[in-house]
């Protein structure tokens, strides 16, 4: 006959045995023993708890990421329109520029260039 140590020993392996074990592999252990459904009703209660949660838990990770990516591509996009807009404010700019300097000049060769080519012309 088994003593109680050697009873509380076998109980502590089953136990560690178990923790190393997936709820879903607990569960279809569980059926092995006793039959699907069978028995234990608390443990597969509580087993199926487990699962739910972890299901639970995956989609909304799956969710938060699919909202990162989301995310990450709407600022990508107006990112982009920014500097479109940016690059063609610069473009109005100084193709406004250029035709205040036409009219006021009356040359469209920059004030720097006309410049330096007065200079060239007195030194000549």
């Amino acid at each position: 006959m088994k003593t109680m140590d050697q009873k509380r020993q076998e109980a502590k392996e089953r136990d560690e045995a178990a923790k190393n074990r997936t709820p879903e592999e607990q569960l279809r252990r569980l059926d092995e023993k006793f039959g699907v459904g069978v028995g234990a009703k608390r443990e597969r209660d509580r087993l199926q708890s487990m699962i739910d949660e972890k299901q639970v838990r995956k989609t909304i990770e799956k969710e938060e990421r699919e909202e990162r990516k989301k995310r990450k591509e709407t600022m990508k996009k107006e990112r982009l329109e920014l500097e479109r807009a940016k690059a063609q404010r610069i473009k109005e700019s100084e193709s406004t520029k250029e035709e205040e300097e036409v009219e006021h000049t009356g040359s469209s060769k920059p004030r720097k260039m006309r410049r330096s080519m007065k200079k060239k012309r007195k030194t000549t």
